[in-house]
């Protein structure tokens, strides 16, 4: 007799002593489906002592379910698949078929907050084939949720707008972002008097709280011959030789415009997205962040 299995589930009856009598039957039907379960998962050609529990390799299995910016107030989780567990190692399979939006109705507790990072979990605690999506400050443990697993991230800046550059998926082993990979942003970070002294530069309403090699571009409205010095947040490299000719100090970095224009700098913000820098002259300037890769 053939297997229902994977065709459908099979079904079987309860066995009562003293009242149902067993047949061959009974038994080569659960041997039916036994083998027609062995033969799905397919032989790994060794013993159990060189694998790992299913459980343990599903833990950290995830397809889709990416995190995306949607607005100021909202991002994205697509439709996908993922293994959820516990801290016991217990695990829940789950499915969804159509994207989510989430908002701040999706906290895990309290309001929205600004200047502030927070993470996207999906969760599976609920009896159910499907995953939510919470939003925590929490890095580690959303509150209320028992099986749970990190796959976002996200800034909320100052204007208490996600954002948009900031959104990242994470890796469903080390939970962290991926590194790498140029993002383009073209956002103007100052655009005043610039500073004749060593001065922070905050971009992490573009980049988020973390540390990013940035690509700035400074365009000055003097007359020309204007100068300016960059560097990581907390060096102590002296950079005055960017300030009086065109030399540069080791481990700085810096431009010259040497008529009206524009000159292009790159430099590594220290892990909450700040660089310093100062100029030559005070003069008006406008510095924008063309883009930035996450280190």
């Amino acid at each position: 007799m053939a297997a229902s299995f994977p065709t459908s589930v099979k079904s079987f009856s309860d066995i009562v002593d003293g009242t149902d009598y067993m047949e061959a039957d009974n038994i080569n039907q659960a041997y039916d489906e036994i083998e027609a379960v062995e033969t799905m998962l397919g032989a790994l050609g060794r013993a159990q002592s060189y694998s790992a529990a299913l459980a343990v390799a599903l833990g950290s299995y995830r397809t889709g379910c990416s995190v995306t910016y949607k607005s100021a107030t909202e991002i994205y989780v697509a439709a996908g698949q993922i293994g959820i567990p516990d801290s016991s190692g217990n695990i829940g399979l789950r499915v969804n078929t159509s994207v989510l939006t989430i908002d701040w109705s999706d906290i895990d507790t309290g309001s929205e907050a600004s200047s502030t990072k927070y993470y996207v979990y999906a969760i599976g605690t609920a009896s159910a084939t499907t995953f939510t999506v919470a939003i925590s400050t929490n890095a580690t443990t959303p509150s209320g949720g028992t099986y749970f697993k990190k796959i976002g991230e996200f800034y909320n800046n100052d204007s208490g707008h996600i954002a948009e550059h900031t959104v990242r998926n994470l890796d469903p082993v080390t939970g962290l972002p991926a590194v790498g990979g140029f993002k383009s942003t073209n956002v103007s970070v100052f655009a005043t008097t610039a500073p004749t002294s060593w001065t922070d530069l905050d971009v992490s309403n573009v980049v988020g709280v973390n540390k990013v090699l940035a690509f700035f571009e400074v365009t000055d409205d003097a007359a020309g011959g204007f100068k300016a010095a960059f560097r990581t947040n907390g060096a102590s490299e002296d950079t005055s030789g960017i300030l009086s000719n065109d030399a540069y100090d080791s481990g700085t970095a810096g431009g010259y415009a040497h008529t009206s224009g524009t000159f292009l700098v790159l430099v590594e913000t220290d892990t909450s997205g700040i660089v310093e820098w100062k100029g030559g002259a005070a003069v008006a300037v406008i510095v924008k962040l063309i883009g930035f890769i996450l280190v």
